[in-house]
């Protein structure tokens, strides 16, 4: 049997309505053989053919109705939620409004902030998977590396210090280095990264001045004699407000080789917007803060990465396990 679609709108601004009816073919063809403006509620529904009702009856609600006239519908109303019928009274399949229909058509401009359809919703599903999926998290401090000069440490070890303003810094040119950070010895103790987003959180403000300032990072890897390699860098962030905020970064790297003494560097810069004053930058971590590094790594890996750095291999034999020392805070196999 051949199935037909026929649809057309009409609109009066007491009852705004648009109709599609569906039909089955050698059925009543006449009826529709009118034109829309004349075809009234009560001749769709007295024949009780299969319908779509997109509108409201009474102008106030906003509700998408498929289904069997007769028999069996679904109803997605702005207020009721989604309902369905049994041929005799209305079932809530999703109530109280947990579903509507929007009277915007999305205009592809991939610009809204609550369309499903866009970016910044994707952005939102997208940062969620990331903050939950496996990978090494290395949390910035405030302490000093012990033996490199000028950095601050990048472990994995999350401190419960409280939350510490890190640095301060007038920020006077474009593309300016404002902290730097590195893993200890024997961190990550990889022999590769692998390709994937690499995220940094972080709480920073704009403290004083009138020039817009915007925050970004790069990632390098450090070889073992102090030479760095640039791995990638990130967006820059939004123009920093005048208040604390959490802001999220995001850079591509693609898989790349290191050895298993390469460290891993991690650097903020800030670029400058407009004229006026140069802004004076804050910059926190550590305490609530969670400003952390996260990289991916596979399940085979997953875990603390600083423990091999922490064991003391002596004469090694046959048959011995571990034995964890308090006062040198390190596993040892000979006691």
């Amino acid at each position: 049997m051949t199935y037909y679609i026929k649809g057309g709108s009409r609109f009066n601004a007491a009852n705004p309505k648009a109709w599609m009816a569906l039909f089955l073919g050698g059925f009543n063809e006449s009826l529709y053989t009118t034109t829309w403006e004349n075809l009234n509620d009560k001749g769709v529904e007295t024949n009780k053919d299969p319908y779509w009702r997109l509108g409201s009856s009474s102008g106030g609600a906003q509700t998408a109705e498929f289904g069997l006239y007769n028999d069996f519908r679904i109803e997605i109303d702005q207020s009721t939620g989604i309902r369905g019928w049994n041929g005799s009274a209305w079932i809530d399949l999703l109530a109280g409004g947990g579903a509507g229909v929007s009277d915007v058509p999305y205009d592809e401009s991939w610009d809204g902030d609550s369309d499903a359809a866009t970016k910044n919703v994707l952005y939102d599903v997208i940062e969620e998977l990331l903050n939950s999926s496996l990978g090494l998290t290395l949390f910035l401090h405030q302490d000093a590396s012990g033996d490199v000069a000028g950095y601050r440490l990048l472990t994995t070890t999350f401190t419960d210090d409280a939350k510490t303003e890190v640095f301060n810094v007038t920020v006077t040119t474009d593309d300016q280095e404002i902290e730097q950070w590195v893993t200890p010895a024997g961190v990550p103790n990889l022999l590769f990264l692998l390709h994937g987003i690499y995220q940094l959180h972080l709480h920073a403000y704009r403290f004083s001045g009138t020039k817009n300032v915007r925050l970004y990072f790069k990632v390098y890897k450090r070889a073992s004699g102090g030479t760095e390699t640039l791995l990638g860098t990130s967006h820059a962030t939004t123009i920093l407000s005048g208040a604390e905020e959490q802001l999220d970064l995001h850079a591509e790297i693609h898989e790349q080789s290191i050895l298993a003494t390469d460290r891993i560097v991690l650097k903020i810069f800030a670029n400058l917007e407009g004229a006026g004053n140069n802004p004076v930058v804050y910059f926190y971590v550590e305490g609530d803060t969670l400003v952390r590094f996260l990289v991916p790594v596979s399940i085979g890996i997953v875990g603390d990465l600083n423990d091999i750095g922490d064991v003391t291999i002596t004469t090694p034999a046959d048959n011995e396990v571990l034995a964890y020392d308090n006062a040198t805070s390190t596993w040892i196999n000979q006691t």
